[in-house]
């Protein structure tokens, strides 16, 4: 059996390859939605390889990922310098583990992960 930590073992470097992409008008909403403007944190829970993390990282002052999968923040990291960001900081955990101690965020974002937390 499975476990849910081991779920997506090895298929980290097919998400960004054969996932259906977000539309640009998806990421234009939550831009106009939670007015960003460069400023403020952002936190992508459950974040896989960066989907949401990395673009939306040009709109805000940084951003957290958050995965339980390491595979995952590899590959979030790679495309994270590949579009030349640097404002993002990868962290292995699961949603349910955050705490206040993280401070204050502007914006949280689940993308298709929501299911699962």
């Amino acid at each position: 059996m499975t476990s849910q930590s081991d779920l997506f073992a090895g298929t980290a470097p097919w998400y960004r390859r054969f996932r259906p992409p977000y539309a640009p008008e998806a990421f234009q909403h939550v831009i106009d939605a939670f007015r960003l403007d460069g400023t403020g944190r952002l936190i992508d829970l459950g974040c896989g390889p960066g989907i949401l993390a990395v673009p939306l990282s040009a709109h805000v002052e940084s951003v957290l990922g958050v995965d339980p999968d390491e595979g995952m923040l590899a590959e979030a990291e790679i495309y994270a310098a590949e579009e030349g960001r640097s404002n993002i900081t990868w962290r292995t955990g699961r949603a349910e583990e955050i705490s206040p101690a993280l401070g204050r965020v502007r914006c949280a974002g689940f993308g298709q992960s929501l299911h699962w937390m």
